[in-house]
């Protein structure tokens, strides 16, 4: 059985969240479209950041995994 994020994330202790996403079996998301790729990924994240309540701090995009250091806006 899940648990919501709401009992399981406490922002009075931090905002800051180190995100992490793998592609399964070790397959490369970064072949022949490298350069497209990383600006797709990065004008994605800078569009959903002003949908959502999530800053982005930083963010690095490797062949097979990506990793996000996110900020949760509560206001």
């Amino acid at each position: 059985m899940t648990t919501a994020r709401r009992k399981t994330v406490n922002y009075n202790d931090t905002h800051w969240f180190h995100c992490i996403s793998k592609i399964a079996r070790g397959l490369t998301i970064l072949d022949r479209y490298e350069k497209q790729l990383k600006k797709r990924i990065e004008s994605e994240t800078r569009r959903l950041s002003k949908i959502f309540a999530i800053g982005v701090g930083g963010h690095a995009i490797l062949g097979n995994h990506f990793h996000f250091l996110l900020r949760v806006d509560l206001e």
